[in-house]
């Protein structure tokens, strides 16, 4: 596996655990605001979202008749509630920040891909143009010069055919007038020619006194 396809992995699985982080809390928050609702009226409970935390109420202070311990529960709820509701718009902000986060790298996710997707094709389209000036380097000049290689080869081969044929008749003719020389026809014939060429010459000689003292 090549490093753009692990980056892109990595990207996904943190994308994933973010998420599973967000809902999470998403649960968590659930939780808090069923609490919530079971401690006060549906009303008070989205007064209270609405208004966020608010000082203690005084109305405690003007109830005489009741009892400490009912006035000290009710202010241990109050505080309670608020604590609450203090937790609830945490949580609500935090959510909000962990959506954004994960939009954030959804964007960021995204144009890595695009990246490695363009990056792949430059590749793909640089090795397409690297094949085509490769097959145009063969089809321009390479197939050229083997094809006249080819034809000069071939005639090459030619030339040396007849050459060998033209050596092998005159090794033929050399050796048949070799042996024509040395027969005893040729040999004979050779004598009676040198016997006339004598007797011309001494008939010349004969007839032209400057060249009586000339001898064969």
């Amino acid at each position: 596996m090549d490093k753009p396809s692990e980056e892109i992995q990595t990207l996904n699985y943190l994308i994933q655990s973010l998420g599973n982080q967000v809902n999470e809390s998403s649960n968590q928050i659930t939780s808090l605001q069923q609490s919530a609702r079971g401690l006060v009226s549906s009303g008070d409970y989205e007064s209270l979202i609405q208004k966020g935390p608010e000082v203690e109420s005084d109305s405690s202070e003007n109830e005489v008749n009741r009892s400490e311990e009912e006035g000290e529960s009710i202010q241990a709820l109050e505080k309670e509630r608020i604590q609450l509701v203090m937790d609830i718009q945490k949580q609500d902000f935090i959510t909000e920040k962990l959506l954004e986060l994960n939009e954030q790298n959804s964007g960021i996710v995204e144009s890595f891909q695009e990246f490695v997707q363009h990056r792949n094709q430059m590749r793909k389209d640089d090795e397409s143009n690297e094949n085509d000036r490769l097959k145009y380097f063969n089809e321009s000049i390479m197939d050229p010069k083997i094809s006249l290689l080819d034809v000069n080869i071939k005639e090459m081969n030619h030339a040396v055919q007849k050459l060998e044929l033209y050596y092998k008749s005159l090794s033929e003719e050399i050796i048949q007038e070799n042996k024509t020389i040395l027969s005893d026809d040729y040999q004979k014939n050779l004598k009676i020619l040198i016997s006339s060429l004598n007797a011309v010459f001494n008939r010349y000689v004969t007839s032209d006194p400057t060249l009586q003292n000339e001898k064969i």
